[in-house]
């Protein structure tokens, strides 16, 4: 499992560097310390299963447990999405 901001490049890594017989799941929380300092509850995650089927239970334990709002999503897909996040402000600034 990995927990980054950016997921194609880890999942790539994770794929050709681990077993086959092992799972893997690639994790971005969509908030830091600052916005989870009075819990996480409703806080954003983003989960992308890359092998086997371990995604799946990821997910639900971070709805059902954690109480964060899931998104399962393809590393290129999240990555694509996210390209524009760092862009925002500097263009609400104009």
């Amino acid at each position: 499992m990995d927990v980054g901001s950016v997921k194609v490049k880890p999942a790539q890594a994770m794929r050709e560097i681990l077993p086959e017989n092992v799972d893997a799941v690639g994790l971005h929380p969509l908030f830091g310390p600052q916005s989870g300092r009075d819990g996480i509850e409703g806080l954003k995650i983003a989960v992308c299963n890359l092998r086997g089927d371990r995604g799946a239970c990821v997910a639900r334990f971070c709805a059902d447990v954690l109480k964060l709002r899931v998104f399962e999503v393809t590393p290129e897909a999240h990555d694509r999405q996210l390209a524009y996040v760092p862009a925002l402000p500097i263009c609400w600034a104009r």
